[in-house]
């Protein structure tokens, strides 16, 4: 199965991601899983994200969006959805 198929194996029902924040998230997560495409609901671990990934993560979104997240953020904003919305709420 290629990396396209399995990000669709994982996803019960694709979603695009929409916005700006969702669509740099998307790119983030596909760049560092490997897997395109991503959706909005899909979960970073449902993806084969780990610990170690999302220390990755964080470091493209503190280039992305010029902020600093704690690592707790990934686990408690499993979705691009929920880390755009949070991140969104920052910025405000």
């Amino acid at each position: 199965m290629d990396c396209q198929g399995q990000a669709l194996a994982a996803t019960a029902a694709y979603e695009p991601p929409q916005g700006e924040i969702e669509e740099e998230l998307a790119r983030i997560w596909s760049e560092i899983l490997r897997i395109s495409p991503v959706g909005r609901n899909d979960g970073f671990f449902e993806l084969g994200g780990d610990s170690l990934l999302a220390t990755a993560i964080l470091h493209k979104i503190q280039d992305a969006f010029g902020m600093e997240l704690p690592l707790r953020t990934v686990f408690e904003s499993q979705t691009i959805k929920a880390l755009a919305e949070m991140i969104d709420d920052i910025r405000k």
